[in-house]
C-alpha cells in the first residue's frame, strides 16, 4: 500500500481523537447501541468504501436479500462511517446486516444525519444565488 505524506499544514493530535474498527462479529449491535438517534453528536454515512470496505448501497442489499451470501459476494454486509464530530472520534467498517429490521434502522440514521449535518452547518454555507430577471430571459 503506497504511504500517504502527511500534509505539513497539520499535525499530529493522539490526545484529542480517536479511531476505531467495528468488528463484523458484532457491528450492527454495536452500531444500534452507538446511535439509538443521529444527532449533532452521532452522525452515520453508509456505502463509505475505500480501504475498508466496499461501495454498496442498502437499495441494493435490499434487492438481493432474500440470494444467499457466498463466499466471493457478501451483498448483506454495507460499509458504514460513524462520525462524532464534537469528541473528535470515527468508527469505520464493514457490518453484516441480519433482518430487514437491520436496513429500516440504517435508512433512519441516516436521514437524520443528513439532517444533523445540514442543521450544524446554517450559517456556513454559501448562499444560494437566485436567478435574475435578465439570466432567466437568457441575457446576463
Amino acid at each position: 500500500m503506497e504511504q500517504v505524506a502527511p500534509d505539513p499544514a497539520t499535525k499530529p493530535d493522539r490526545a484529542h481523537y480517536s479511531i476505531h474498527r467495528f468488528d463484523d462479529e458484532v457491528g450492527i449491535q454495536e452500531l444500534r447501541r452507538m446511535i439509538p438517534v443521529a444527532d449533532s453528536m452521532n452522525w452515520l454515512f453508509l456505502s463509505t468504501g475505500g480501504i475498508h470496505g466496499h461501495y454498496g448501497v442498502l437499495d441494493e442489499v435490499e434487492e438481493r436479500w432474500d440470494e444467499p451470501d457466498t463466499e466471493d459476494d457478501h451483498h448483506h454486509n454495507i460499509t458504514v462511517l460513524v462520525v462524532k464530530p464534537r469528541m473528535v472520534m470515527m468508527h469505520y467498517g464493514t457490518i453484516e446486516l441480519r433482518s430487514m429490521d437491520d436496513i429500516q434502522f440504517l435508512r433512519e440514521r441516516v436521514t437524520e444525519t443528513l439532517d444533523a449535518v445540514a442543521f450544524s452547518q446554517i450559517g456556513n454555507k454559501a448562499e444560494e444565488k437566485k436567478p435574475t430577471d435578465a439570466a432567466m430571459e437568457g441575457g446576463e
